[in-house]
């Protein structure tokens, strides 16, 4: 594929509340050609297992062949592609190893497509009182017992939130890191929609 033509690849990472799947949806509904998957826990139930089969050689692999399967699925045309959450994921419930997540991100950009990862975050000392706000205006069962308190949640998400970032610097793709806090959602929108026109100006150079 020519370079001038090659399709953009979005995927959204971020803790829970920090404005994923509502940004996919504005993106969507900005991009007439976009193609949008922002069912984050249908790609998560994929692959959750028990810590002793983390990282297992023929889990990686099914991994690997799921997520191909996945790309090879995404319509002809569509630009851009953009997932609410993926294969970073697998990193932390399947703990997938950093070379498999390399071969995904290779297999995606050898089937045209050039990447940016959007990294929401949310201010640490923020995360109890966005968490707390979610609890109030989601439905009851978002919020499962296993989940705990609003404190410990909200402690383990500042630690994901590192790993997320982690998950960017290592990865091929471009990267852009956007705070939430705020939730000034048609800001945000405005800087994602600025930076695919960006990479597809730089394609056509």
């Amino acid at each position: 594929m020519d370079a001038s033509t090659r399709p953009v690849f979005v995927l959204l990472i971020g803790v829970n509340g920090a404005g994923k799947t509502v940004l996919s949806r504005r993106l969507a509904a900005a991009l007439p050609s976009a193609h949008v998957e922002c069912d984050e826990r249908a790609f998560r139930r994929r692959f959750i297992v028990p810590d002793e089969r983390k990282g297992a050689h023929d889990l990686n692999e099914a991994i690997l062949k799921d997520c191909r399967e996945i790309v090879d699925g995404w319509p002809p045309g569509a630009d851009p592609v953009i997932i609410d959450r993926w294969f970073e994921t697998y990193v932390e419930c399947a703990g997938l190893p950093r070379d498999f997540v390399a071969e995904i991100e290779r297999y995606i950009r050898s089937r045209g497509y050039t990447g940016l990862i959007v990294n929401l975050w949310i201010d640490p000392a923020q995360m109890a009182q966005r968490l707390a706000h979610m609890k109030r205006h989601r439905l009851p069962e978002w919020w499962v017992e296993e989940l705990g308190p609003i404190e410990d949640r909200a402690r383990r998400d500042c630690i994901s939130q590192v790993r997320d970032r982690e998950f960017c610097e290592a990865s091929i793709f471009q990267s852009a890191h956007i705070e939430t806090t705020a939730m000034e959602w048609d800001a945000y929108l405005s800087i994602i929609l600025k930076r695919i026109d960006w990479m597809r100006e730089t394609r056509r150079r």
